[in-house]
């Protein structure tokens, strides 16, 4: 999948609309690998304390699609990483969670990194299992904040 600028302000308008209705701050969006390690150089010449520099060589080592880091408030996703083996990767993966079999489109796997990466800003606490599954399945599908609450249960939420 290639980030074209019609696609990259398609991505900023629902992100936009997500947080609204997640009721958080709108979080620095990076599109592109190269632009996030980038970002990297000028956190460690600016912070005291380097804990961005863990995350730069995280992304360095692992090729991770998206990456959140609510201390920054800044969600990474990495667009042009988007290709057929990964597709089939998270169709065989919702195979294996839901049963059913089907191939996902590569829009629809971007809204899924995207509601993934804000659950991740929204609840730090929360780690991956079902609960968090939930928690990005009733994102991802557009469910009220009420709704979503409930599902979270009792986990320490991200404000700025």
């Amino acid at each position: 999948m290639k980030l074209d600028k019609e696609l990259k302000s398609k991505i900023e308008y629902a992100t936009i609309g997500i947080c609204g209705r997640l009721q958080m701050a709108t979080p620095l969006l990076i599109l592109d690998r190269k632009e996030f390690l980038q970002l990297g150089t000028v956190f460690r010449n600016q912070c005291k304390n380097k804990f961005m520099a863990f995350h730069i060589s995280y992304i360095k080592k692992y090729k991770n699609l998206g990456y959140a880091i609510p201390k920054a408030n800044v969600i990474f996703i990495d667009v042009n990483g988007i290709n057929r083996k990964q597709l089939k990767l998270h169709s065989k993966a919702l195979e294996k969670q839901t049963g059913e079999k089907r191939k996902i489109k590569a829009k629809e796997l971007l809204a899924q990194i995207l509601s993934h990466e804000l659950c991740h800003l929204r609840y730090p606490s929360l780690l991956h299992g079902q609960r968090f599954q939930d928690v990005t399945r009733a994102i991802f599908k557009g469910k009220s904040l009420k709704y979503i609450e409930s599902i979270a249960g009792t986990v320490k939420r991200h404000t700025i």
